[in-house]
């Protein structure tokens, strides 16, 4: 039997197996024998299986329908989480045809539910004028004011940028831009990071302080921002900010942002190249591979 008809064979049980457990889950939910919010963690299992196995499977379509058709059912009986992933689902055309309006309307309903990243998207959404929604700004702000108080780090990132901006009926503030910016960034949130950095580093709505920069372009460039890999690479080459002066880390960090799509760091290579020795380059481009194989996700 040949590799392609095991594969077949593979696939036929793995639907088998999907459509037993999708009943088995109905029958369990709509008895009341587990929680909505067990149910939706299964269903959202179910779409990443269908999302990086069954579009190789002729069923994938029928699969993803009754899906949907349990999504949707666990949001028409109110549950927000399930609201909000249906309305990604019509967003980005997931098992349904593509509908803006659609997205919108449940993540309204996600959203006054107390979903946080519901509200996120609801703000970006106002924002952009998406699904038949006039641009509001101050409807935006509004939502992202909610899940920024909840803590979710993208709406404090967007609410920062808003104050920065001074857009929404809000008066540019630097000083409120760095204090949402802080709470995403010490969250993990790298565009924050970098946008700290950057806020140090001209002494924006904070004092101006070189070593506070570079520090938070280094964590910014570990989460896999490209421009703090660069900039960062500027500091070893430099000695920027009490960072001692490393051609090696340097090479190294140019390496991994040309490699993340930074188009500066292309002839920042080539200029690094001709300042080192053989061995130094060789050792620069060993610690960047290291390191992409170690942060496969950061690029």
């Amino acid at each position: 039997m040949d590799v392609l008809s095991n594969f077949s064979i593979y696939m036929i049980f793995s639907v088998c197996i999907f459509y037993v457990t999708m009943l088995v889950l109905a029958n369990l939910y709509n008895t009341s024998k587990i929680t909505t919010g067990i149910y939706i963690q299964m269903i959202r299992f179910i779409l990443l299986f269908l999302i990086v196995f069954l579009p190789f499977s002729s069923f994938a379509e029928d699969a993803g329908k009754n899906t949907v058709a349990h999504l949707q059912n666990a949001a028409n009986r109110g549950n927000p989480e399930a609201q909000r992933l249906l309305g990604s689902l019509y967003y980005n055309a997931q098992g349904v045809p593509k509908d803006d309006a659609k997205a919108v309307e449940w993540w309204q309903k996600a959203a006054a539910g107390g979903d946080s990243q519901a509200q996120v998207m609801l703000g970006a959404a106002y924002h952009d004028g998406l699904g038949g929604l006039e641009k509001d700004d101050k409807q935006a702000i509004s939502w992202w004011n909610k899940a920024a108080d909840k803590g979710d780090p993208e709406a404090q990132f967007n609410l920062a940028g808003a104050y920065h901006e001074g857009i929404g009926g809000l008066k540019r503030d630097d000083k409120q831009a760095i204090a949402w910016y802080q709470k995403a960034a010490n969250q993990g949130d790298s565009g924050a990071q970098f946008n700290l950095g950057i806020a140090y580093y001209r002494g924006m709505g904070v004092d101006k302080n070189l070593q506070n920069a570079v520090g938070w372009f280094s964590k910014a460039a570990e989460a896999g921002d490209a421009q703090s890999q660069y900039i960062l690479a500027a500091a070893y080459q430099n000695g920027m900010g009490g960072m001692p002066k490393d051609s090696v880390q340097a090479y190294k960090w140019l390496i991994i942002s040309h490699d993340n799509g930074d188009k500066e760091a292309d002839e920042s290579i080539d200029s690094m190249k001709q300042l080192m020795t053989a061995d130094e380059v060789s050792k620069g481009q060993q610690l960047a591979t290291e390191w992409e194989s170690a942060h496969p996700s950061a690029k």
